[in-house]
This record gives structure tokens, C-alpha cells and sequence, in this order.
């Protein structure tokens, strides 16, 4: 799934404003996290895969194209690297704060319910700031 939407997407992009881009895979992190809330549903497993293949395929587009667009080719090297770095720490992270939300509430619903609420801040975020392409 996040191959099949990483190819198309990034032949799209090529063509297109990438805002879209980005509210396409904060809303499709939402429904991941939407799954994961309801995996026990058979619909929840499927929302879950679609959810976050397709989030996952929009970040590799994304955070390759958006740092070319947005600064250049100058400093890409240090950008990206940066860029790297705070990903692998936060996925160092993650783990263990959604350990320690299910030893305070006794399941995984309770961090993930943050997660979603803190996506849906960056949808709202993404959908009312204005790119700087568009200024």
C-alpha cells in the first residue's frame, strides 16, 4: 500500500501543489489510528493497514519533496539529516509513552485517542496556515 501511494503521489507532486499532499496524509493518519482504536472490528484492521500505508507512502513523498521545494538543494544534506534525526528519536519515543498509557489506563485506546486528537490539531494547523508558495 505505501509503495502503490508513494509512486503515484510522488508522480502527482510533480505536477501539483503538495498542501494537498499533506492534509491527504494527516487524514489518513487519523483513520490509522482510527483502526488501531478499533482493531478488534474487522473494519478497524482494514482502516488501520489503508490508514497508515497510505500515511506512510504520503511521508516518504513528502519529506523527501518538501525540504527540495522549500529551501533548495543548498543545505538539503543538513536538512534532511536533521529531519532524520528527530524521526528516529520520536519513533524511539513513541513506544514508550504508549507503554506508559497502558499502564495508566489499563489498554492502548487512551494514547491513541491523544495521538488522534493531536493529528487532528495538525489538520486544522495545515488546512488554516498557508503554504509559502502561496504567499
Amino acid at each position: 500500500m505505501a509503495t502503490c501511494v508513494n509512486l503515484s503521489a510522488s508522480w502527482l507532486a510533480d505536477r501539483s501543489p503538495l498542501k494537498p499532499f499533506l492534509v491527504a496524509m494527516i487524514v489518513a493518519f487519523v483513520c490509522g489510528t482510527w483502526g488501531l482504536i478499533n482493531l478488534e472490528q474487522d473494519w478497524g484492521y482494514w482502516l488501520m493497514v489503508v490508514g497508515f500505508g497510505s500515511g506512510g507512502g504520503l511521508w516518504g513523498m513528502l519529506s523527501n519533496l518538501a525540504f527540495v521545494r522549500h529551501f533548495g538543494l543548498l543545505h538539503l544534506g543538513e536538512i534532511s539529516g536533521l529531519n532524520t534525526s528527530v524521526t528516529v528519536f520520536v519513533s524511539a519515543i513513541g513506544p514508550v509513552l504508549f507503554s506508559v498509557g497502558k499502564d495508566l489506563s489499563g489498554s492502548y485506546t487512551a494514547p491513541a485517542m491523544v495521538c488522534v486528537g493531536g493529528l487532528i490539531l495538525l489538520l486544522v494547523a495545515s488546512l488554516v496556515i498557508r503554504s509559502p508558495a502561496s504567499r
